[in-house]
């Protein structure tokens, strides 16, 4: 009936602007304006993770990616729930599969959905290495036979150092704020 349609609700989580702005090829202004709303979002929850699955592997790469490194930094220190570093506040050796799976006050979570091994939430590795440490593929030569090395050195830290083992061989990379700017070492 025409003048009776409904409107859909608009989707604004954090979730509903990471993963087309990882997986979709917008135009620069649909970009710009999801990234925008991308930061609000983060901003609103106080620089906490509103994603589950499927957005927190990829949060800190689109900040990044976008310009936004210093708030991927944010979210990445970040100690209240839910954060990656809660966990670790209650106690946490492992990635668990919920941010609040043990707390100290509140004991364990739900044993329904309660692994203290799962790898979702420790995506931010891919972080850690990419941007914090720098350390990138070069996606025309794969299995990093052509690195980039271009740590996002943030005042957050003093220093970063970590590196792994690629099919060509160790890669590592480390930086140390110092008075005069930074420095930066590499292993190749």
């Amino acid at each position: 009936v025409e003048g009776n349609k409904e409107e859909k609700p608009r989707m604004d989580t954090q979730t509903s602007y990471i993963l087309p702005l990882e997986f979709l090829e917008l135009p620069d202004d649909l970009r710009q304006k999801a990234v925008k709303h991308l930061c609000e979002a983060i901003e609103r929850s106080g620089n906490h993770l509103q994603t589950g699955f499927l957005g927190t592997p990829h949060i800190c790469n689109v900040l990044s990616n976008s310009g936004h490194s210093d708030l991927a930094y944010k979210l990445y220190v970040q100690t209240e729930y839910p954060s990656w570093l809660f966990p670790v506040k209650q106690g946490a050796t492992t990635m668990w599969e919920r941010w609040n799976s043990y707390t100290i006050k509140e004991g364990f979570g739900d044993v329904g959905m309660n692994s203290f091994n799962h790898y979702a939430y420790g995506a931010v590795e891919e972080w850690i290495m990419s941007h914090n440490l720098g350390i990138q593929r070069d996606e025309t030569q794969p299995a990093y036979k052509h690195i980039l090395i271009q740590p996002e050195i943030d005042e957050t830290f003093s220093y970063a150092k970590g590196g792994f083992r690629s099919v060509y061989g160790d890669i590592s990379s480390a930086w140390k704020i110092t008075k005069n700017g930074a420095d930066i070492e590499f292993t190749i």
